[in-house]
């Protein structure tokens, strides 16, 4: 529950005297806070707040400290008195005090007592306010707050849980204006929501940490939290606390097994004991974790050093894979932990090897000759992981330091190419590393023609496709190497890619078939991209379907993308923008995906009339190959949608800069429109007439039938043949949206020949595709075109009656009132009058039984 919420809940309950709440909550839940703020809420006359941590332990301390507020509030000071006598006497009778104290308590009239932290006040002062709680005055409040497990006295109890993620991002955003759903996920697991320990864990991080629990062992674990671990770690014999400092060191849910083979002959009992202190909690699975996992940090950090590597140093010889490159490093061992390092990279899975090959590279002390090794390694295991920005950095250093050999820069080089190309969004400079490294490489043959293949892949960088043709041309007269089967098949994956991404029908008769599966799942996401790309639908689903699912996170997350591309051009729009926004907010994503992720999102709301939404999400980063040609004609069907000039100008002379044409089909179906709309005919031919000679004798399904659509809308004579064939066309590939907008032009062209009949049969085919899409905004503007050729229609026999319920057109009305369209832009969305939208927002206003337009919601 909002805090602010729980506050007004608290408040309601001692508003109505005699009245005694209790607050629990475990320590850093933030109870002093809460208690703060219903005292500053309240109303009473009285308002007094008493802490109890830190007064002395002899008798009737808190008291003394509650009569001297009470006093100070405006209570009568001979009733005070007449309390510190009883409490003063020699022998204190318990029941005579509480008599006194009500007394001073009724004199306030109305009262709000907080005693915040009574567990840690004198037990004499306990058991008077006992006495007392239970024969409050009318008019007083009590609200007590505790940890969980006391029970003081009876009342209304309020539980105070920790913070939920979506609390954690909300108070991310206020401090660092933006919470990406990685980042708050590893706040809300590390903190485990408890609002003290995420308040001084976002003083030291950033949105941009990919590991936040690294800088903050490294920048310094803060003293509160530090405090905490420490108070909990005293609550333990000594024996036991050793055991506990180890299991800290363990990255994983602790096992007692593990610990008793790393010689912690008693590891399960002391396990055990530390439940009772709060430091750690049992899972569902019988292993032990530190709850939240920030006190395993701190209590790591209380370990001597020496002491901490000969721990680390008993855990690597239990463990395997992973842990044990990391226990190795952490006890100093880095020839041990290289050692293992080498032997994971050649076993164990790839995803799982890059983090520990990447902290094992920053170790200054790691020898020459290792370092050139297991470089090499880190390099190619970056193939197929998202890696993120930590690696890069990593490789830039290793490729500058001058005492690592030309061919191991070289190779080095050649992967850091490739990241900067394929998952940093940074496709030049990446094309940049690669040329460089193909120099570098030349007594390595095989790799630096994995180098060229690379370089001849359209989609890498802004260099014009004469370029890529040499490199292609290079590519052919080397041949893929015959001795590394991984080699072999990468470079075969890059020379069909490249003919893919042309439109060079030789293409099809290069796609590899057999290879190393990882090599192969990345060829099938590139043929799938190019294929949807071309217009090739069904032979990207089935790329798709034999990719098969990765284990490689970057090639996850690309195979995720291109699944929500092909199911917006194929019409599979049914949930389709829950699981874009489902698939941005799973963690971080390379530029690419995430730009291409947010088009799919653009084009939904531009079908929807949702321009805002629109003009939002392609104002983004990260667009880069044929998706920059997408965002342009996404782009300009906005401005048209809204009545403004659009100029395709600046996007084509990317497309003639490039040569690749066979990318520019959705580019030209809205540049034709858009000129058209504009009066400028002659640019629009001369736009069609140079798409045409650029994919001539290529291989572009979607070109084609983006070319016969565009003939349809400039040749009125064989207009009606030439859009038939075009909605054909598209029916073919699938592509539905662009079918019911060919058949929409067809219908106009029907209309202006005077064939009614068949123009609204062809307006009813468009408007059952749009609307099956959920294209309103396209349905309305075919319905207006009914309109405009047959009429309103009637209210005779044959229209439905919706009585109180609400019609589809309310409906739609009433979704764009809720998103604070006025009357007038609603009316040119649906393609209406401004007055029907008055009839309509009227009718809203009687059925849904509201007074304003701000008080109209869509029935669920």
């Amino acid at each position: 529950m909002d805090r602010q919420v729980l506050v007004g809940r608290v408040g309601e309950l001692l508003a109505h005297p005699p009245a005694v709440v209790l607050l629990d909550g475990a320590a850093g839940l933030g109870r002093s806070w809460f208690a703060a703020q219903v005292r500053a809420a309240s109303r009473a006359r009285v308002r007094v707040l008493v802490g109890c941590r830190g007064l002395p332990a002899e008798p009737h301390v808190l008291l003394r400290e509650v009569v001297r507020g009470l006093v100070e509030a405006g209570c009568d000071p001979v009733l005070g008195r007449t309390v510190l006598a009883a409490v003063s006497r020699r022998a204190p009778s318990a029941y005579r005090i509480c008599l006194a104290l009500r007394e001073l308590l009724a004199d306030a009239g109305t009262a709000l007592l907080v005693l915040d932290d009574l567990d840690q006040a004198d037990r004499c002062s306990r058991e008077v306010l006992r006495c007392a709680a239970t024969r409050l005055p009318p008019g007083v409040g009590l609200l007590i707050t505790a940890p969980p497990q006391a029970r003081w006295v009876p009342g209304h109890r309020v539980e105070l849980t920790a913070l939920t993620p979506a609390e954690v991002a909300e108070l991310a955003r206020e401090r660092h204006g933006s919470a990406p759903a990685h980042w708050v996920a590893e706040l809300h697991r590390l903190t485990g929501g408890i609002p003290l320990l995420l308040t001084e864990v976002l003083d030291r991080t950033h949105p941009d940490d990919q590991d936040p629990a690294g800088t903050l062992v490294s920048t310094g674990l803060p003293r509160s939290v530090l405090e905490l671990a420490a108070a909990r770690l005293t609550k333990l014999p000594a024996a036991d606390r050793s055991v506990v400092r180890v299991a800290a060191l363990l990255r994983d849910p602790v096992n007692a097994t593990v610990l008793t083979r790393a010689g912690l002959a008693r590891a399960a009992g002391a396990l055990d004991r530390a439940l009772d202190t709060g430091l750690l909690a049992v899972r569902v699975d019988g292993r032990f974790e530190f709850r939240p996992p920030l006190l395993g940090l701190a209590v790591a950090a209380t370990m001597p050093l020496a002491r901490r590597r000969s721990a680390h140093r008993a855990l690597a010889r239990v463990l395997d894979g992973p842990e044990r490159i990391h226990h190795c490093r952490a006890a100093g061992d880095l020839a041990e932990a290289a050692r293992h390092a080498e032997r994971t990279t050649r076993t164990g899975a790839p995803a799982t090897a890059v983090g520990p090959l990447r902290d094992l590279l920053g170790e200054a002390g790691l020898p020459r000759r290792v370092r050139a090794t297991l470089a090499g390694r880190l390099g190619r295991l970056t193939a197929g992981g998202w890696s993120g920005q930590d690696t890069v950095t990593l490789l830039r250093e290793l490729v500058a330091d001058e005492q690592l050999p030309a061919g191991v820069h070289g190779e080095l080089r050649l992967h850091l190419g490739l990241l900067l190309a394929n998952q940093a969004g940074d496709a030049d400079a990446g094309r940049t590393e690669m040329v460089r490294a193909v120099g570098e490489l030349r007594r390595r043959p095989a790799l630096a023609a994995r180098a060229i293949s690379a370089l001849a892949l359209p989609h890498l960088g802004a260099a014009p496709v004469a370029e890529h043709l040499r490199w292609l041309a290079e590519l052919d007269r080397v041949g893929p190497p015959r001795v590394d089967p991984l080699l072999r098949t990468a470079i075969e994956v890059n020379r069909a890619t490249a003919l893919l991404q042309l439109g060079d029908p030789r293409a099809w008769s290069a796609l590899p078939t057999t290879g190393p599966r990882l090599e192969l799942q990345r060829g099938r996401l590139n043929f799938t991209d190019a294929a949807i790309t071309l217009g090739h639908h069904r032979s990207a689903a089935g790329f798709l379907a034999a990719a098969e699912v990765s284990a490689a996170p970057y090639l996850a997350q690309v195979a995720e993308t291109n699944r929500l591309r092909l199911a917006l051009v194929t019409g599979n729009w049914t949930g389709l923008a829950e699981r874009v926004r489902a698939h941005l907010a799973a963690g971080p994503h390379n530029p690419r995906s995430a730009a291409e992720s947010r088009l799919v999102l653009a084009r939904l709301a531009l079908a929807a009339g949702d321009w805002p939404a629109a003009e939002d999400l392609l104002a983004g980063p990260g667009w880069c190959g044929s998706a920059v040609f997408a965002v342009a004609a996404t782009r300009i069907r906005l401005a048209t949608a809204q009545g403004q000039p659009a100029d395709p100008d600046s996007a084509l002379k990317l497309v003639r800069g490039k040569g690749v044409w066979v990318w520019a089909a959705e580019l030209v179906d809205a540049g034709v429109e858009a000129l058209l709309a504009q009066g400028e005919s002659g640019a629009a031919r001369e736009l069609l007439a140079e798409f045409a000679a650029g994919i001539a004798g290529r291989d572009c399904p979607l070109g084609e039938a983006v070319l016969c659509h565009g003939q349809g809308l400039l040749d009125a004579e064989n207009a009606v043949d030439l859009l038939t064939a075009a909605a054909a066309g598209f029916a073919a590939l699938p592509r539905p949206y662009e079918q019911a907008r060919a058949l929409e032009a067809l219908a106009r062209r029907l209309f202006t020949l005077g064939a009614r009949a068949q123009a609204g049969q062809r307006v009813a085919e468009a408007v059952r595709l749009f609307g099956g899409l959920g294209a309103g905004w396209d349905v309305a503007r075919c319905e207006r075109l009914l309109r405009e050729h047959f009429g309103a229609p009637g209210g005779g026999p044959g229209r439905r009656g919706y009585g109180g319920a609400l019609s589809p057109r309310e409906q739609e009305v009433a979704r764009l009132i809720t998103t604070g369209r006025t009357n007038r832009e609603i009316a040119a969305l649906l393609f209406l009058s401004p007055r029907t939208v008055e009839r309509h927002v009227a009718n809203l206003l009687r059925k849904l039984d509201a007074r304003t337009r701000t008080e109209i919601t869509l029935p669920t």
